[in-house]
């Protein structure tokens, strides 16, 4: 049996704020197999670090990250504790055994997040995609040789021709989908299976009893 990877969500966010250069330098030096980002585009076309589409949760202001320009986020916070840029991602993971997820909640970030791969210091091969359907198939469009998580949180399994089409190397789950003979089933369609985490006590009783 694999030993499955380690996959830090946000960096290391249980001791740092999440998705800050702090948080991610530390899930490296941890030796976390994975690294999870989340993206987001400003005002001015600059690809952010950031979860949330407002800055409401983690910075108490009540606007939309698209709504306001790369200069007026860049002053949030300190220099440990603020918005990154993703092209000062990157550089982190060169030289090391991790690899870098760049999780899109929504489409809009794949081209301006991908040019940016494309023109920083990190092989696309250390890298994963993840996230919005619409948005692994504009990187598919853009790159054949892209990592692509795709998303299939419905019943059934996906088209096979979809799947052609995408080529994703896993197939990502809530765990609520996911049986044994679901994952026989795509494994049988050559695909990986990542799930999400159980991370109360409660859910992972009732999944595993």
């Amino acid at each position: 049996m694999k030993t499955p990877f380690a996959c830090a969500h946000r960096g290391d966010s249980s001791r740092y704020r999440e998705n800050t250069l702090e948080a991610i330098k530390s899930a490296i030096n941890s030796g976390a197999d994975v690294v999870e980002i989340d993206v987001r585009i400003t005002a001015d076309n600059q690809v952010v670090v950031l979860h949330d589409a407002s800055l409401e949760r983690l910075w108490g202001i009540s606007e939309l990250v698209k709504d306001k320009t790369w200069e007026e986020i860049s002053k949030l916070g300190d220099l440990a504790v603020r918005i990154p840029l993703l092209s000062e991602i990157l550089p982190l993971f060169i030289d090391t055994s991790s690899i870098l997820m760049i999780d899109m909640e929504e489409a809009d970030p794949a081209d301006l997040s991908f040019q940016t791969v494309k023109n920083g210091p990190l092989d696309i091969k250390q890298i994963f995609w993840c996230g919005n359907l619409e948005g692994m198939k504009r990187i598919r469009t853009l790159s054949s040789e892209a990592r692509i998580w795709m998303p299939w949180n419905v019943l059934g399994a996906p088209d096979p021709t979809e799947v052609e089409r995408l080529s994703p190397e896993f197939i990502n789950l809530h765990y609520s989908f996911v049986s044994q003979k679901r994952v026989e089933q795509f494994h049988g369609m050559g695909l990986k299976v990542a799930v999400w985490t159980v991370d109360d006590l409660a859910t992972c009783l009732l999944y595993t009893s």
